[in-house]
């Protein structure tokens, strides 16, 4: 826990004028610092590390005066008045050596109550490794001498002390009111003494203060948790082995700067007696209240191993405070909850609930200014902390539970692959109820249950939620209805809003599929790019209205076009008396599609192949009458395939049972064999057509001819009387005779070539007799119908 005291810093100057400055530097608890055993913590606030970051800034050359002699261009008085002895860190300075004493910069450190002094140069500073001396007292004279070369700098990160007083700076009051808890979420690092803590979502991570962490992360490395009182002399235990984890160094990320920035990440590694991970051995985590703000009236708990007297020392104990001051700008937070130094790094939680809104860091109850008579922390919107929070490193960022409430993470509405949302008490209530949304992954379940649990924002049309193309899981489950009762062919009881922009100009498909209720989907139309409601004085237009949609269950779709940066209002709804239940509504955009037309026709071969038609264009002419269908010649909204046979044969095109629409075909060939021409003319070009297939489902169509090898043909796919949607295309070779292997129209020695390639595989065109391998069955079909086919 840290005691700021009063800090003034010099600037740095790059002339010899001399600067002095008083700094008092910020008092960083290192409680039972590593100079002390595991089991030496203090039972007050003890050896500290003071944050300092003073430094004199390059300096150029200062000449010596003939007279005088070297001068100091630079001085400050560093230290804490409360302590017995001091000891500098001196890792940023750099002293230029030089030829002569004249050239070579030189750096002095006395003591303000005796004699003492210390005189560095570049060669003593390395064997100090960059450290002062011990001085008595708590405050040195700093003075610094560039040389005549220049180029050198003084700079004192901090310095380490022996407090001697001032420890009841962190009991807000006159009387110690902490208390002792236990909690499985609270651990204890060693061997520096410090609080940390699991956090939501994480399998591996835990929180703390910047500050417990020294130079080296190496230094601490094991937290403990379920600690035993300590005994009576203070001397702090030591729960079981299955209580113990090692931290990891190549995970610890922190900040150790000033109140509001000062804050450790790091992960531990799987308990090595159990194989569990933190948070599965300690079943719990504070969630992390990345936005939440205190007011005035709110009260702040702290939890943490603070230092005491006797059994008490260094366990587990919390306090509750009023809360002071809240400040976004330094990212910090103030409160009067009773601390101790060990407290650095513990939670604080707001109001009693397990939602955290920062690390507590620093002590400060004295005096009548609030910000000095409050103790205070880290919150979280500190930016260094949350960039952290989304970026893990070693195990920390092993795979486990996202991180509850980070912007980074999708919505809690949206199925995603990462664990976790973006949304802190959808989450938090969530991934309690079913831990796999934060442990494994943020699966359709989760999106229902949030759907279920959290306060929907799209049960009004006012708070439609914006959406793009994709899925979008959702329950109607306590929905309410909204908007016309009666709409797209039955009456509405229960509706959920979305807002969709339409990125490019096309058809808009809306999908709501369900086994759980009749859905219905209505879509709303403006002039522009703002969505109206529909009962609002800028009323929308209906402009699409749900058709039956058997391939998902009770579902409904809708087809609108739609124009670029236009807004539309979707109404997912749920039809006539049903209950609700869960559905998945879907968004697609289709554009014109590239084979449009006849002359930009998509070259395929045999098999099945993709395709929709709601955008396309009617780019062929009419057929004749032994294609009329109801009365209508023409093959609507129509793509375009140009397809070589690959063998001498019947060729199959079908969209038999596989498209959403009434579809139509026409195959046109062209008047030289390996040539198609674009328009094809009717007559002796066009080879086949049909409409509604026999046998086909949904009057989807086929069409069979006979083929030749390596001729081309022209495929055309549309709909009857301007129909349109999605499916595929089927299309098949089938040969005069199976035995002849590649299509030429008559069994030879080619074929049987490629029979005995094709030896013991189940290559479907030198299987013959189609048993799934081509073996001696096969070839004997194949020798006894030698000859060209009939």
């Amino acid at each position: 826990m840290l005691h700021f005291q009063q800090r003034r810093i010099a600037r740095a100057s790059k002339s010899p004028q001399l600067l002095l400055a008083l700094t008092i530097c910020a008092a960083s608890i290192f409680v039972g610092s590593t100079a002390f055993a595991d089991t030496e913590f203090p039972p007050s606030l003890g050896r500290m590390y003071l944050n300092c970051g003073e430094s004199s800034g390059l300096v150029e050359r200062v000449p010596v005066h003939p007279k005088r002699g070297a001068q100091p261009a630079w001085r400050t008085v560093v230290g804490d008045t409360n302590a017995a002895w001091i000891r500098l860190n001196l890792a940023g300075t750099r002293l230029i050596d030089g030829a002569v004493d004249n050239d070579r910069a030189r750096l002095r450190i006395a003591s303000l109550v005796d004699a003492s002094e210390q005189w560095f140069d570049a060669r003593s500073l390395a064997q100090w490794q960059s450290t002062s001396a011990y001085f008595n007292g708590g405050r040195v004279l700093v003075e610094f001498y560039p040389g005549e070369i220049g180029g050198s700098e003084v700079v004192i990160d901090g310095m380490w002390v022996e407090r001697t007083e001032g420890e009841l700076a962190s009991i807000c009051g006159t009387t110690d009111d902490r208390t002792a808890i236990t909690d499985a979420r609270v651990g204890r690092l060693m061997p520096i003494g410090c609080t940390a803590w699991l956090f939501s979502g994480q399998h591996f991570g835990m929180l703390t203060a910047g500050h417990c962490f020294p130079l080296n992360p190496t230094e601490i490395d094991v937290v403990e948790f379920d600690v035993p009182p300590s005994l009576v002399d203070g001397t702090p235990q030591h729960p079981p082995v299955e209580s113990q984890f090692v931290i990891d160094p190549a995970s610890v990320q922190s900040a150790f700067i000033l109140i509001g920035n000062d804050w450790g990440y790091f992960g531990v590694y799987p308990n090595l007696a159990t194989g569990d991970t933190v948070l599965e051995a300690r079943g719990g985590s504070f969630a992390i209240g990345l936005a939440a703000a205190p007011v005035a009236g709110d009260t702040i708990t702290v939890r943490g191993y603070g230092s005491d007297s006797g059994a008490a020392n260094a366990t587990l104990q919390t306090h509750t405070g009023p809360y002071a001051i809240f400040n976004s700008v330094t990212t910090s937070v103030w409160h009067q909850a009773d601390t101790r130094g060990g407290n650095s790094g513990g939670p604080m939680t707001l109001n009693g609930t397990a939602t955290s809104i920062g690390i507590h860091t620093n002590g400060g109850c004295a005096g009548a200014n609030p910000e000095t008579s409050a103790n205070s922390g880290t919150t979280f919107q500190n930016a260094g902390l949350l960039a952290a929070l989304v970026n893990p490193q070693g195990i920390a960022a092993a795979p486990g539970p996202g991180l509850c409430g980070s912007p980074v993470n999708p919505n809690c509405y949206t199925v995603h692959a990462t664990t976790a949302c973006n949304d802190m008490a959808c989450c938090t209530t969530v991934c309690t109820a079913d831990p796999f949304c934060c442990n494994t992954e943020w699966d359709s379940v989760c999106v229902s249950r949030a759907w279920a649990t959290c306060d929907a924002p799209n049960d009004t049309c006012a708070g439609a939620r914006q959406i793009t193309l994709g899925d979008y899981p959702l329950t109607m489950d306590g929905a309410s209805s909204e908007g016309p009762a009666d709409a797209c062919g039955g009456a509405i009881v229960r509706d959920r809003w979305y807002r969709y922009t339409a990125s490019a100009a096309g058809v808009l498909r809306v999908t709501m599929c369900s086994d759980a209720f009749d859905s219905r989907v209505a879509i709303y139309e403006n002039a522009g790019a703002t969505c109206w409601c529909p009962d609002s004085a800028t009323p929308s237009t209906l402009v699409g209205c749900s058709a039956a949609l058997s391939a998902c269950g009770r579902g409904a779709k809708a087809d609108v076009s739609v124009v670029a940066g236009r807004c539309y209002m979707i109404r997912a709804a749920v039809r006539n008396a049903d209950v609700g239940g869960s559905a998945t509504l879907s968004l697609d955009l289709y554009t014109t599609p590239a084979n449009d037309t006849c002359v930009n026709a998509a070259v395929v071969g045999n098999g099945s192949h993709s395709f929709a038609t709601l955008a396309a264009n009617t780019d062929g002419t009419t057929l004749p009458v032994e294609c009329n269908t109801s009365g209508y010649t023409q093959v609507g909204k129509d793509v375009w395939y140009r397809y070589t046979a690959p063998c001498s044969g019947t060729v199959t095109v079908s969209t038999c049972g596989s498209v959403d629409f009434d579809s139509k075909l026409a195959v046109y060939t062209g008047v030289l064999p390996a040539t198609c021409s674009c328009p094809p003319t009717i007559g002796t070009m066009l080879v086949g057509c049909n409409d509604d297939g026999v046998g086909c489902s949904g009057w989807s169509s086929r069409v069979e001819f006979e083929a030749t090898q390596g001729r081309c043909y022209m495929i055309r796919v549309g709909g009857h009387n301007g129909a349109s949607g999605v499916g595929s295309l089927a299309i098949s070779c089938a040969v005069a005779c199976p035995s002849d292997v590649n299509g030429s129209g008559a069994v030879d020695a080619a074929d049987l070539s490629l029979l005995l390639a094709a030896w013991g595989t189940a290559n479907t065109d030198a299987d013959v007799n189609n048993d799934g391998t081509v073996n001696a069955a096969d070839l004997s079909l194949l020798l006894d119908t030698w000859g060209a086919c009939n």
